[in-house]
């Protein structure tokens, strides 16, 4: 893809990423990078799987316990694929956006305020487009539930990334707001 990405970018998206943990920040830049490469109008699941094979966490971790890695996603997908809809939202589609939300609910419905690779894992498995995602990739849900059961997060899947002092923090309410209204 020759040019500037229409598609913004994880530093100019909405405030839904300040929550978002350092690995988990990484699942969701190398899956809109995922995107840009295979030329596809939106971030969809699988792009979300090459995110979590590629960041340093436990969701790569669950993963690759069940035997799904760079070559099985290369081997039963299509790089520009949709994996679900191709609906856009803030260059994600539907089904992707879901997934992230859904992970950020996760987090903040508990005690931790980070999102974690962990918690886009299971909101993968949560979705009806990420199990049948799995399901075509001949992944066994039961042990992927298995292993994410017994998943221990890293300390990247807790830890925010650094930011600027300059930049402010949205209170949680307000990112709940823009996590469901927009």
């Amino acid at each position: 893809m020759t040019g500037k990405s229409a598609r913004p970018h994880l530093q100019e998206s909405n405030v839904m990423f300040e929550r978002f943990s350092t690995a988990a920040t990484q699942v969701v830049s190398v899956a809109q990078r995922e995107a840009d490469v295979a030329g596809a109008e939106t971030v969809n699941m699988i792009h979300l799987l090459r995110g979590l094979l590629a960041a340093d966490g436990c969701g790569r971790r669950i993963l690759e316990t069940v035997g799904v890695d760079r070559e099985l996603l290369d081997a039963r997908s299509p790089s520009g694929g949709t994996g679900g809809n191709n609906d856009v939202h803030a260059g994600f589609s539907a089904p992707a956006k879901d997934v992230l939300k859904q992970s950020w609910r996760k987090a903040t419905s508990g005690a931790g305020l980070a999102v974690g690779t962990d918690h886009i894992t299971q909101a993968f498995m949560d979705n009806e487009v990420g199990r049948r995602s799995f399901s075509s990739l001949s992944i066994d849900i039961g042990a992927l539930a298995r292993a994410l059961s017994h998943a221990e997060p890293t300390g990247g899947d807790r830890e925010l990334p650094r930011r600027d002092e300059s930049d402010s923090r949205q209170p949680a309410s307000k990112v709940d707001r823009e996590l469901r209204y927009h």
